[in-house]
């Protein structure tokens, strides 16, 4: 790719992230889960659906969903889920140390965060139940104890109804195969968006929750003001925001205009960089970075003794949200919890890693695939850098010296193929993290390094131009021996949940693995055209009992899906 297309590119980038989200659009998110009732330590899988309350259709304006759990006094945990034309999947592990008590989660976007009156308790939250069957401890005032004829007598959560025209079939199984096929398929006269989940019916009661169409319902009384001026859309993914602390007046002063940058150490594709404002705020658009990583704070310009830095802001709303009703618990239930425990337990010690698969998400392309890659180990190694540069790696160029600092840079190709001296500064990566003390790269232990990519075309990160990019890739891959000043910060930073399907096929029979499974497949982002079908096996857990299939969602003409059937394995 030329450099004046990729010029362009970039400026049409730029220039549609800065556009103003206009105040028409208001948006509420349906989650469903892959059941109601849970003990704690088990995993919550949740599916999104995030709609424009004022077309009733999925809403391509937010690329992230922001899940809380409330006790009914505070956040206890939360979680980010990637959102791609209004759909999103995720999940997250209820702690081992959770009360007993129903919980409530709620989901919003960015444009919920700036819209004044949100309803975090409407139909925009759903209620579950957690037990935890290791502790006697209880969420204040959130349980009842009753007879087990009282027990009896209660609903079971969410009504009986159906919308769509979606039928479910299930087959007989094959013998000795351990898998029962299920077809669901779609009458209706719209392709569908669901979540498919099947889990044991062990008489829990589950909680009250919104279906669907209540959900559909309560979209046309949403207010549709819009959102408060300055709301900012994540069009692309999660809109970081962060501030320059420990600056007295006159060093902030000074980073006016300067950049402060965010990585992620790995794949090269995480870095994030923004102008310093003039109260000391930074704001990065990134292109959502997945799952738990350690996140490089760092402000260009500044040297290691320095001990001002970057500190990122929360990014939940964390408000306050009424408690969900008091969960009525029995003595008879006792033994289903036992079996819930065990099943639980037996998870965490088998690696349940093993028994789902990821969607493939949505990369950030940044360094793109145009490089020039050197392995190392195809050469004589040498013991110091600068013999590399000298040796094997000529388009490296290095100027300066020990006393006033080196400088690294790298000559650009043009369309024709030739490669000319560069007129900015380039890039400088260790396994995807910037390094701007160039030094430390030119007396970094090559032994160490396991490839050396060049970009040698202009590159921009946030509105920062860069002549050329080098990125030295590591054998582990996490900056070993590479040492930060007082400036830089490194933070636990919790990104998307990667989005994830619980089929357990993985779990063939005579594997081995003790199978309790509670929840036995979870599907979260199934689409059915009309006249279609889904098609799938569930695999049977080692114990008989009844099971539910649940099918929730929406057509793309915003009329609202659910479909529910059961099936018996004595």
């Amino acid at each position: 790719m030329t450099a004046m297309k990729r010029y362009f590119i970039t400026l049409m980038l730029i220039l549609a992230a800065a556009l103003p989200m206009s105040g028409s659009v208001v948006e509420r998110t349906f989650i469903t889960t892959d059941k109601d009732v849970y003990v704690a330590g088990d995993n919550v899988w949740i599916s999104a659906f995030c709609v424009d309350a004022g077309s009733g259709l999925l809403s391509g304006a937010s690329s992230v969903a922001y899940i809380e759990l409330h006790n009914g006094t505070e956040t206890v945990q939360d979680c980010k889920i990637a959102l791609r034309k209004g759909r999103g999947a995720g999940s997250f592990t209820l702690n081992a140390t959770l009360p007993t008590g129903n919980y409530r989660i709620v989901a919003y976007t960015a444009l919920n965060k700036a819209e004044a009156g949100y309803d975090y308790e409407g139909v925009a939250s759903k209620t579950i139940s957690v037990f935890n069957t290791l502790s006697k401890e209880r969420v204040k005032g959130g349980v009842k104890v009753i007879s087990p004829e009282e027990y009896a007598s209660l609903g079971n959560g969410t009504p009986e109804s159906s919308s769509g025209g979606i039928d479910i079939a299930v087959g007989e199984s094959e013998s000795g195969s351990g898998f029962i096929p299920v077809r669901i398929t779609n009458n209706g006269r719209s392709a569908a968006s669901v979540s498919v989940s099947v889990y044991h019916e062990d008489g829990i009661r589950h909680p009250d929750n919104p279906a669907p169409a209540d959900f559909a319902a309560a979209l046309k009384q949403v207010h549709r003001s819009g959102t408060e001026p300055g709301a900012m859309p994540e069009y692309e993914g999660e809109v970081i925001r962060g501030r320059i602390v420990g600056a007295g007046e006159d060093l902030l002063d000074s980073l006016k205009g300067r950049y402060a940058f965010i990585s992620a150490p790995g794949n090269g594709f995480d870095i994030y960089a923004s102008r310093i404002a003039d109260d000391g705020t930074v704001l990065f658009r990134t292109g959502n970075i997945y799952g738990t990583r350690d996140l490089i704070c760092e402000i260009e310009g500044l040297d290691s003794s320095n001990v001002c830095h970057l500190e990122l802001d929360d990014p939940f709303t964390r408000s306050d949200v009424p408690a969900a009703a008091q969960l009525a618990v029995s003595e008879s239930v006792a033994p289903a919890l036992k079996e819930r425990s065990i099943a639980m337990q037996i998870e965490r010690r088998f690696a349940s890693d093993s028994l789902f698969w990821n969607y493939k998400v949505r990369s950030n392309t940044f360094l793109g695939a145009d490089r020039i890659r050197y392995a190392l180990d195809d050469f004589t190694r040498f013991p110091l850098m600068k013999e590399v540069f000298t040796e094997i790696v000529h388009e490296i160029k290095v100027s300066g010296n020990s006393r006033r600092g080196r400088t690294l840079s790298v000559g650009l190709m043009d369309a024709f193929g030739r490669v000319l001296p560069p007129s900015r500064e380039s890039l400088i990566l260790l396994d995807g993290v910037p390094v701007f003390e160039n030094d430390k790269i030119y007396n970094y232990d090559p032994l160490l390094v396991k490839y050396i990519d060049i970009y040698p075309y202009v590159h921009v990160v946030g509105t920062r131009f860069y002549d050329g990019v080098v990125n030295f890739v590591t054998y582990k891959g996490n900056m070993p021996s590479m040492t930060f000043g007082g400036n830089v910060r490194i933070v636990n930073f919790k990104g998307v949940s990667f989005p994830r399907a619980y089929t357990c096929h993985t779990l063939l029979p005579g594997s081995g693995y003790p199978d309790y499974r509670q929840t036995v497949y979870w599907y979260p982002l199934a689409g059915i055209e009309p006249g279609g079908s889904f098609e799938d096996s569930v695999k049977i857990p080692d114990y008989p009992g009844t099971f539910t299939i649940v099918v929730e969602g929406f057509d793309e003409a915003g009329g609202p899906v659910r479909a529910k059937s059961s099936f018996v394995i004595k």
